[in-house]
């Protein structure tokens, strides 16, 4: 519905699948620790827009499709965390492309806050054309751009004030304010990647390691009900364990067997988060992810996700969708640019 504005909580790391509207990703946490904040989403027509603040204790990792019919920019605006995209460091106003059906894959840890639009690659384009961005090579390839770092303090500060502006708007918006607020928008994230083309200073992904590490994940879950061999995957994927070794190390910063671990583990939370406890077991879906020595699976669950998986599938359910009151975007405004 055009004009609508929606928010949600964060409670749990699963909460982070919905960054983006309309995305399909998948979360998974790497470390033992907290995940809380909010989200917001707004349709602004042919712009959608999505926000949110969120602090880990842990490290979070996401990986998915953000769109398969638009082309989808995101800025970070205000990290005091670690935080990474396609292996790359992100900081303050940087800008990541992602294009349709482009996989992103990144890792937060610690406090962000960030901004995306998303629109079609041919209204992007034409809006481009007075900030000389009008051809479509520009959004046509995962990139990250970054402007200078006084266009990059000034579009941070614009996007927090136009958010807070969609926190404090009546829901629907009128539509002359969809058309500022897109127009806000859209001047905040085009200086920027118009400064950042013509200044020279954009960098394409590095996927090697991030490539190699996602078809062992593709294929662990592909085999759920398997336990995580390495032997065996090095074998089917026809890989050296070293280069295994290799590629989670330099991509999550973990040997695989920990990685893979906790993405079951992950995989098992989010099953029980969202299961009938009156239909559903522990062992069954321990089993259904590969788990089938039980002691040490809820051993290795609770030092990561500090309860038991009985908890987990006991724990009242709050409701999972989104509403329309919003969280509060104003106190981003006080965040300085990191100089870069």
């Amino acid at each position: 519905m055009s004009g609508l504005v929606v928010s949600r909580n964060v409670v749990s790391f699963e909460d982070l699948s919905a960054v983006v509207m309309g995305a399909d990703l998948r979360t998974t946490q790497l470390d033992p620790g907290y995940c809380r904040g909010q989200l917001l989403h707004a349709d602004l027509g042919a712009m959608q827009v999505s926000a949110g603040r969120f602090e880990t204790e842990n490290d979070i990792r996401m990986r998915g499709i953000l769109s398969t019919d638009r082309v989808v920019l995101a800025m970070i605006l205000s990290p005091s965390g670690q935080i990474s995209q396609w292996q790359q460091e992100a900081l303050q106003g940087d800008i990541f492309v992602f294009p349709r059906n482009d996989e992103q894959d990144g890792r937060f840890a610690g406090s962000t806050s960030y901004v995306t639009i998303d629109m079609t690659l041919d209204e992007l384009a034409a809006a481009g054309a007075q900030y000389h961005l009008d051809e479509g090579k520009y959004w046509e390839h995962s990139v990250r751009y970054r402007a200078a770092p006084h266009i990059r303090h000034a579009a941070t500060r614009r996007l927090s004030q136009s958010i807070g502006l969609l926190q404090q708007a009546a829901t629907p918006l009128a539509a002359p304010l969809q058309t500022q607020l897109k127009e806000q928008f859209l001047h905040a994230f085009l200086v920027q990647t118009s400064d950042s083309v013509h200044g020279g200073r954009y960098i394409p992904p590095v996927r090697n390691g991030m490539e190699l590490v996602r078809r062992v994940e593709d294929y662990v879950r592909a085999h759920a009900g398997v336990p995580v061999d390495i032997h065996k995957i090095c074998s089917e994927l026809c890989i050296s364990r070293s280069t295994i070794q290799r590629a989670f190390n330099d991509t999550l910063d973990r040997p695989p067997k920990l990685a893979l671990q906790r993405l079951r583990l992950s995989q098992v939370h989010a099953t029980l988060r969202s299961a009938d406890p009156q239909s559903t077991t522990i062992r069954q879906v321990a089993h259904a992810h590969g788990f089938y020595e039980l002691g040490r699976f809820a051993g290795d669950y609770r030092r990561l996700f500090g309860e038991t998986p009985s908890q987990t599938l006991l724990r009242p359910r709050g409701p999972a969708r989104f509403a329309s009151a919003a969280p509060d975007w104003r106190h981003l405004m006080e965040v300085d640019l990191i100089e870069a």
